[in-house]
C-alpha cells in the first residue's frame, strides 16, 4: 500500500467503494430486481414447468398459487411481485441442484423425493415459503461440502 502524499489523495482513496469480484462476476442483480419488481412474464411460469418436468398444477401448488390466479395470470401474461418471488426463489434452489447433483433428471427426482435431511419431505413442498427455501439450501451447501447427501 502506498501513503498518499496528500489529504486530499487519501479521502479520495478511502471514499471510493472497493470493487468486489463477486459483484462484477454475478449477473446483473439489480435488473433481475426490476424485473421481479414489474412481474414476470408468465412465461417464466412455463419454462419451470419445463425444467421441473411438472404440470402446470403442480407448480402452482409448489408455489402456493390458486388455480384461478393462474389462470388470470395467464390471461394477462404477467405474474405478480409475490409470485414472481416464488418463480425465482425456485429457480434459484433448481440451479443449486443441478450444481449439487450434476444432472437435470438428478435434480428432478431429488426436488420431488422425500430427503431424510429435511424430515422426509421434499424439497419442492419447502419452496412456497422463505424459511423452507432456507432449509433446503442449507442442506444442498451441505451436500456439495460432502457432508450429508
Amino acid at each position: 500500500m502506498t501513503v498518499p502524499d496528500s489529504l486530499q489523495e487519501f479521502v479520495a482513496e478511502y471514499r471510493t467503494p472497493p470493487t468486489s469480484p463477486a459483484a462484477t462476476d454475478t449477473p446483473d442483480l439489480y435488473h433481475d430486481v426490476e424485473d421481479v419488481r414489474s412481474g414476470l412474464p408468465y412465461t417464466a411460469f412455463e419454462n419451470l414447468t419445463l425444467s421441473l418436468a411438472l404440470s402446470d398444477a403442480a407448480l402452482a401448488k409448489a408455489l402456493a398459487i390458486p388455480a384461478r390466479t393462474l389462470t388470470r395470470r395467464k390471461k394477462e401474461g404477467r405474474l405478480s411481485l409475490a409470485e414472481s418471488n416464488q418463480i425465482r426463489r425456485l429457480e434459484h434452489v433448481f440451479n443449486l441442484t443441478l450444481e449439487a447433483l450434476g444432472g437435470i433428471e438428478e435434480t428432478r427426482t431429488w426436488l420431488k423425493s422425500p430427503q431424510p435431511g429435511l424430515r422426509n419431505q421434499r424439497p419442492l413442498d419447502l419452496l412456497d415459503v422463505e424459511p423452507g427455501a432456507r432449509l433446503v439450501e442449507d442442506h444442498l451447501g451441505r451436500i456439495m461440502e460432502g457432508v450429508y447427501w
